[in-house]
């Protein structure tokens, strides 16, 4: 990496990012968005541009998705060393409650000056290498109030803490950088979920395999760039003021929105999530300019970067949904085999009566959906249909699993 005139030690800090983080096994895709995610977090809400008549700022909530061993936690994990090391950020814990968040968000008050008028403002971020730990079990409530700190409203925002009851928090923030596997997401979110504005907020990064590396290279990290990383984020947290947009650049975003449709994802549990990816890539070229350096400029180039940067992400978010969708329905029917054994042994008997199958699946999965689990099995080889009982009402006996079933 150049020296940089003008008081940066990098050329570009996410290229120098991905440069100090090569030798951990984790994707590029992942590091290129922690990179991205450091700088929204370092930025706060001390910069912005006006879109559609309101202040935007650079905050983003990034979703890593991808199986175990595939390097999300490795990603997350320099995002929060390099958020802790600049030292004046407000850092999270992994593990929140609601009333927990909330206390760590008004825990630390900063100010800042713009045009001679002092700026109060609390900020949090939060890099949590499973996201399970900041929502165990879906909570709409919770979900609720990270939309509401995210979005950056001008006003205070008011509710209930942990230590100190009912508090109002001075213009809060909050950057979120988190990673999950595709099966405990889809188990956490139900499909209502994916109308109710926190995956609207949510720009998700899909990567189906990790990358290898050798485990006793000589190779050892490079700390003469990480103290340049660092100096610059420290250079970063200072910046505070409006962005200006070159004319192209504008034409370009204005452009794009009048025609967003045409390059938006089509899968049905995105279509809240599309009116906000104009918005989402402009915070993304927000961290693109300042990667480069502190003239708060917008450029065509920092636009069609952030643009292109989103759309490779979007084009394997359905991905998630497809892998969400087979665990879920590989661990039901999991279920529902054991049921079907278990029954046999303690009733004493080979075949279950429908109606013994159809309550227990009742309690396991949609109503819509029975009859596509019995056919599933029966196809797969894990039930047979032994015809009608006395009674009249269908059997169904359990099959040992084979390596032909799985």
């Amino acid at each position: 990496m150049s020296k940089k005139t003008g008081g940066r030690a990098l050329d570009d800090w996410v290229e120098g990012f991905l440069q100090y983080t090569s030798m951990i096994p984790s994707p590029k895709v992942f590091r290129r968005w922690a990179a991205y995610s450091t700088i929204a977090g370092v930025l706060e809400r001390r910069v912005w541009t006006n879109m559609a008549g309101k202040p935007l700022h650079p905050n983003l909530i990034v979703l890593l998705i991808a199986g175990p061993g595939v390097g999300k936690s490795m990603a997350i994990d320099e995002v929060c060393e390099f958020w802790v090391r600049v030292g004046e950020l407000n850092v999270g814990p992994s593990g929140l409650t609601k009333a927990a968040l909330l206390d760590q968000v008004v825990s630390k008050t900063k100010t800042y000056t713009h045009d001679g008028v002092p700026c109060f403002y609390n900020a949090c971020l939060l890099a949590v290498s499973e996201f399970g730990n900041l929502l165990p079990e879906y909570d709409g409530r919770f979900l609720n109030v990270i939309n509401d700190i995210y979005d950056c409203k001008p006003y205070p925002y008011e509710d209930r803490t942990r230590s100190k009851g009912m508090q109002t928090i001075d213009r809060a923030h909050i950057t979120i950088f988190t990673g999950t596997q595709p099966k405990y997401f889809g188990r956490i979110l139900p499909d209502a979920a994916f109308g109710m504005g926190f995956t609207s907020r949510t720009i998700m990064v899909y990567a189906g395999k990790g990358v290898e590396v050798d485990l006793f290279t000589e190779t050892q990290r490079d700390f003469e760039l990480r103290s340049k990383l660092d100096s610059d984020l420290k250079q970063m947290v200072k910046l505070v003021g409006e962005f200006e947009w070159t004319d192209d650049a504008r034409d370009f975003v204005e452009s794009w929105n009048r025609d967003r449709h045409k390059d938006a994802p089509t899968h049905p549990k995105l279509l809240d999530y599309n009116p906000r990816r104009v918005m989402h890539a402009v915070k993304i070229a927000m961290s693109i300019s300042v990667s480069r350096n502190n003239k708060l400029l917008m450029t065509l180039d920092d636009i069609t970067k952030a643009r292109a940067l989103l759309l490779s992400a979007e084009k394997l978010m359905p991905q998630v949904f497809k892998e969400m969708t087979v665990s879920q329905d590989a661990s039901e029917i999991e279920e529902i085999h054991i049921f079907l054994f278990s029954y046999c042994r303690e009733m004493k008997v080979e075949t279950v009566p429908e109606h013994a199958l159809l309550h227990f699946m009742s309690l396991k999965v949609p109503v819509n959906k029975v009859d596509y689990f019995i056919k599933t099995m029966l196809g797969a080889g894990l039930i047979k249909s032994e015809g009608i009982n006395l009674p009249g009402k269908r059997v169904y006996r359990p099959m040992e699993k084979t390596i032909f079933t799985g």
